[in-house]
Order: C-alpha cells, then sequence, then structure tokens
C-alpha cells in the first residue's frame, strides 16, 4: 500500500564519501546524477516509497540514511546498498528497498570527458505520518 502525497513526506540530501570499507574511491570532478537530476530522484522516492503499515500504526516517524555505490557504467550496485544510520529499524528496509528500485544514473567522471569513477552516495530518507508543512511547531516562548 502506498502512502503518498497523502501522510508521506520525504527530504532529500546528497553526501559523497571518499571510502567504503577498504575500497577507496577519486574524487570525482562531476558526480553520478539520477536521470533527470534530484528533484526527480526526489518524486520517485516520493511517488514509490511505501511505508511500512507496523511504523505507521505505531506513529512512528523517523530518518533512515542509505548508502549505495553507482559504478562506472551507472548502475546502481545492489549488494551495495544499505542503511547505515537509522532513526528506527522498522523503516530501515523500505528505505533500502526504494533505492534499490532506482533506475540506472549517469555514472561520475573524474573530468568533463574523461573516465567513469565508481561513487558512494547516501542519502537520507525522512518518514513523516504527517506532512512536515502541516505538524503543528512548537513555539519558542518570548522572554
Amino acid at each position: 500500500m502506498l502512502f503518498n502525497k497523502l501522510s508521506l513526506s520525504i527530504l532529500l540530501s546528497l553526501s559523497v564519501s571518499l571510502c567504503v570499507a577498504q575500497e577507496e574511491f577519486p574524487i570525482p570532478k562531476i558526480p553520478a546524477e539520477y536521470p533527470g537530476g534530484y528533484q526527480a530522484l526526489y518524486d520517485f522516492i516520493y511517488d514509490n516509497l511505501q511505508y511500512p503499515l507496523e511504523a505507521k500504526e505505531k506513529g512512528i516517524e523517523g530518518k533512515v540514511y542509505v548508502q549505495f555505490i553507482i559504478d562506472q557504467t551507472g548502475d546502481l550496485i545492489d549488494e551495495s546498498v544499505k542503511a547505515v544510520k537509522s532513526d528506527n529499524e522498522l523503516l530501515n528496509q523500505a528505505a533500502v528497498d526504494i533505492v534499490r528500485k532506482s533506475p540506472n544514473w549517469t555514472p561520475a567522471r573524474l573530468t568533463k570527458k574523461g573516465d567513469t569513477v565508481k561513487q558512494r552516495i547516501i542519502i537520507p530518507v525522512s518518514f513523516y505520518i504527517t506532512p512536515p508543512g502541516k505538524r503543528k511547531r512548537k513555539r519558542k516562548k518570548a522572554d
């Protein structure tokens, strides 16, 4: 069951790291890119992420940081996809699953026309039962 646009908000950002385990990656001049850019990635996740039913029933919200590697051809390396930090274990599998469904990316390049290289990417996927714009904010009391 999809919980998009009614009760789900996903916030994404991109973080690039230099190494994974013992494998080092060169720093690309041009980072790997999702087809259509990061707004398109945001839309893909927003439209397809399945909020875990148990988490929703328990009112669990939170953020899962998902790490993955885009190889030299733009393919997402399936075995590289994992939750590296999470607010709640019930959210992990849904975040990992949606990243695994990602289509091919444009690979990272060392130079504008140079060799393609692998790149590790970490994105935070946030789960909210109540969209951020509709949540009540705590107001600071004026002194």
